[in-house]
């Protein structure tokens, strides 16, 4: 493992790798590759691009909220049903302009909010949550509880395959850009360009689960074009942008 890790350190520093081109060029089978691969995947060094490319990691993840990640930790721990923290709720680190007041998107199960919501009053009495909320009603609860920061559950089924908890960066992207532009969150539209753009710079994004996720939300044309946008003024991985070209 160490000498594959150093070969790639070596080789593949600031470039795509594929698994085809591993093979040919170094004495590891496909399986082992795939192996090893998967191991450094799993420690947060390496992104997955698309299906049979990857790419290292140039620096450090992001720390999403201690508050967030010790409260979900909390939730898993008490509540079987699915659940997800998703949209600013891991990307805040993100913001470029720093808003008056942060929602944090949690994502349950139909029919589940109000027992999600008072979960959390018992574990964390001091959060603030709020069930299905428009942005109005988000909006008026800022005002009169005066809090910075609040929960908004959402009832839903978007579970990308086994996703709980925490979502992944590039889905909580999806998340957050349909509750920005379809109204349902007080956030400035500007911001998501600027996001996405860090995100493709610091090799965040796995670009098949991305393109399937907004598929499964219906977003699939304006999220090509988001990223087709940036592509004028960035270098998006070539493995990424060949599967956003292949889009009807």
């Amino acid at each position: 493992m160490a000498g594959f890790e150093e070969y790639l350190e070596k080789e593949y520093r600031d470039k795509e790798m594929s698994v085809r081109e591993l093979i040919s060029r170094t004495k590891y089978k496909k399986s082992l590759i795939y192996n090893h691969l998967n191991k450094l995947a799993k420690k947060n060094k390496l992104t997955k691009i698309s299906t049979g490319i990857y790419k290292l990691k140039k620096e450090e993840l992001p720390r999403i909220s201690d508050e967030i990640n010790t409260l979900s930790k909390k939730m898993e721990r008490n509540e079987s049903r699915k659940f997800k923290f998703t949209a600013l709720s891991i990307l805040s680190p993100f913001i470029h302009h720093i808003p008056y007041s942060i929602i944090y998107s949690l994502y349950v199960e139909t029919g589940s909010g109000e027992d999600f919501k008072e979960l959390i009053s018992r574990i964390s009495p001091k959060i603030t949550t709020i069930v299905n909320p428009k942005k109005d009603e988000i909006l008026l609860l800022l005002k009169e509880t005066g809090k910075s920061k609040i929960i908004a559950i959402r009832e839903n089924n978007y579970f990308y395959c086994k996703e709980r908890r925490l979502a992944h960066f590039d889905t909580a992207f999806v998340d957050l850009y349909f509750e920005a532009t379809r109204n349902l969150i007080p956030f400035m539209n500007s911001d998501l360009k600027e996001i996405l753009k860090d995100l493709i710079l610091k090799d965040l994004i796995n670009y098949s689960r991305m393109i399937r996720y907004a598929h499964e939300r219906k977003l699939t044309p304006e999220i090509k074009k988001l990223f087709l946008n940036l592509s004028d003024t960035i270098t998006i991985p070539r493995g990424g942008l060949n599967l956003l070209r292949k889009i009807p």
